[in-house]
């Protein structure tokens, strides 16, 4: 009986992780096709370079999941914005804490390692400036 219940469940969780994947990469017209979407970006002073705030703002107030990305240097982030905060007619998307990680291309292939001294990190993403890089602000389907 248990080894039936688990086979049961390791097929139901094999079901939904391929129903998944085929739900982000659905090939339409030659495009690749996500769960998530453009709708708004800005450059790093918070001018809007793409889409409209007002799509963003509608989205979140619908529930909408929203993912934030972001390039600095040699790098480029991106992160599922858990605490959103609308206030003023800007939004504001408190990014976790995290581990600092050291980026290297000293030989190949280039590498990620947690930084040793346990360094933590987390930051404010916003579409007023006040986080100054480009964002591209992404919400789910």
């Amino acid at each position: 009986m248990i080894k039936q219940s688990f086979l049961a469940s390791t097929l139901v969780m094999l079901a939904l992780t391929q129903s998944q994947a085929a739900a982000t990469e659905v090939k339409d017209e030659g495009q690749l096709q996500t769960a998530w979407h453009l709708v708004y970006s800005q450059d790093r002073d918070g001018n809007a370079t793409g889409g409209t705030k007002e799509k963003l703002l509608t989205a979140i107030r619908s529930g909408k999941s929203v993912r934030v990305h972001w390039a600095g240097g040699r790098v480029e982030h991106f992160v599922d914005a858990t605490f959103l905060t609308i206030f003023g007619g800007e939004v504001f998307a408190q990014i976790p804490i995290i581990r600092g990680q050291r980026p290297s291309k000293r030989g190949e292939p280039a590498s990620i390692k947690l930084a040793d001294d346990g360094q933590e990190w987390t930051s404010i993403v916003s579409t007023n400036g006040q986080f100054p890089y480009r964002i591209k602000w992404f919400v789910s389907n």
